[in-house]
């Protein structure tokens, strides 16, 4: 992550907010760090990713844990990627919709369209899983037949 989304701490330094408080908690100064790795709807999302899809992201620290982390496959790494992408997209987008909409979605519908956007890449990125034990992970993971 670059640090480029404009959170509301961000705008407030630029002139543009008036606000810097986090839409989903409404408790702490949303920033980067806050949102993806401190505030409560951030945390229940990578919860829920290890609850339903069996794969640990960090709370914290993504790109050290990406570089230090070994993967015992390369569909395994790509897959990952896809999910850790897939989620940081999704919760800036709850994330605007609350701003701009004022509806809060669940964390439930964010890891569950995670889910159906990672199956749907994988499918078209890999066509053919080689090894069984793969498609048993992608069946656990994502709940997708290959």
């Amino acid at each position: 992550m670059h640090r480029r989304l404009l959170t509301f701490d961000r705008m407030r330094r630029m002139g543009l907010a008036n606000e810097d408080q986090c839409p989903f908690c409404v408790v702490a100064i949303e920033s980067h760090e806050h949102l993806f790795f401190q505030c409560k709807y951030g945390m229940d999302c990578l919860q829920l990713v290890q609850l339903k899809c069996g794969v640990c992201l960090p709370s914290t620290d993504w790109e050290g844990w990406w570089r230090r982390t070994r993967f015992r496959s390369i569909i395994r790494k790509k897959v990952t990627g896809m999910m850790l992408c897939s989620l940081i997209y999704l919760i800036w987008w709850a994330r605007n919709v609350c701003v701009q909409d004022k509806i809060m979605l669940k964390p439930g519908w964010v890891v569950q369209k995670m889910r159906f956007m990672v199956a749907i890449r994988v499918r078209k990125r890999i066509p053919s899983v080689k090894h069984l034990r793969h498609e048993f992970w992608l069946r656990n993971v994502l709940g997708i037949l290959l």
